[in-house]
């Protein structure tokens, strides 16, 4: 942008400035939108057929496992290792990964 300035070409300055500022604007988005998913913790029941019901743990957006309801010290034991479990975050979000935290948040 200096350089285009200093060339005197001020509309090309311009449309860079905007650029920068339209990245900038994306850039907090989607630090605000990570926070978001990884917000989207918790666990979720199906009401099944005929009592066979089943529970979802999401985490970060996305199904992590899903066990049959009513459940016991194995379900327990399930739920403390996917919502213990030290995970990084993504670095690349992948179309059916973004799909599924869509749904889920939805």
């Amino acid at each position: 942008m200096t350089k285009a300035a200093a060339r005197l070409d001020f509309e090309y300055a311009t449309v860079l400035r905007d650029r920068a500022a339209r990245l900038a604007e994306l850039s907090e988005r989607l630090a605000a939108w990570r926070g978001e998913v990884d917000g989207l913790t918790f666990l979720y029941r199906v009401l099944g057929f005929r009592g066979a019901d089943r529970l979802y743990l999401i985490r970060r957006g996305l199904v992590r496992t899903e066990l049959e309801y009513p459940t016991g010290a194995r379900a327990a034991g399930r739920v403390e290792e996917v919502f213990n479990s030290c995970e990084p975050a993504p670095r690349v979000l992948e179309g059916d990964d973004a799909a599924e935290i869509l749904f889920v948040a939805g």
